[in-house]
């Protein structure tokens, strides 16, 4: 059986719990875990809270793995929102906005895995405000159900823990919660 390592990360635009803004620390991580995969969330690019810097750029050169972005919002001279990294190429690729008090969005990769054929990837963040939350649900399941049917792996940062709405409404839609190993849950950090 062939696996594949999938991780799902909010960088937080680089800066860790310390303050310390090092996305050299982000891609250690992303390296030591071998991912193949990788759903980011928060990530700048060209904006002044990260110096100008290109953070997707960075990450992807650090890895070695490919990068793909989502903006979200124009956000201090920049871009913030989110991307993938992936190890394989990507075929295709689709970006939605989604609703929310801060505007948000979904970003989906459709991945050439060298055994099992495509796969689709995706990566969001939802709002902190739980209407918001709710109401991007459906509206993420709508776009994703209105690209071709593959596979697909959705990660990100839901702001939301197990037992939630949100997840509960995932649920109700068909999704299958990876969980159960030693960082369930995600939210709160």
């Amino acid at each position: 059986m062939v696996r594949y390592r999938i991780m799902t990360y909010n960088i937080r635009h680089g800066e860790g719990l310390d303050g310390q803004l090092d996305p050299a620390r982000i891609a250690a991580v992303i390296r030591r875990e071998q991912a193949d995969l990788v759903a980011l969330q928060e990530v700048d690019r060209q904006t002044d809270r990260v110096g100008g810097r290109d953070e997707l750029a960075e990450l992807a050169a650090a890895t070695g793995l490919d990068g793909i972005f989502c903006q979200s919002i124009a956000y201090r001279n920049g871009s913030y929102g989110n991307a993938i990294l992936a190890r394989f190429p990507v075929r295709a690729q689709a970006r939605y906005a989604l609703p929310g008090r801060e505007r948000r969005s979904v970003l989906a990769a459709d991945v050439e895995l060298p055994v099992g054929g495509i796969l689709r990837f995706a990566t969001t963040h939802f709002d902190l405000d739980e209407e918001s939350r709710l109401e991007s649900a459906p509206v993420l399941q709508a776009f994703l159900d209105g690209l071709p049917r593959l596979p697909t792996i959705l990660g990100g940062d839901f702001n939301d823990p197990p037992g939630s709405a949100v997840v509960h409404a995932f649920a109700r839609a068909g999704w299958h919660l990876a969980s159960g190993d030693r960082f369930s849950p995600t939210y709160p950090a």
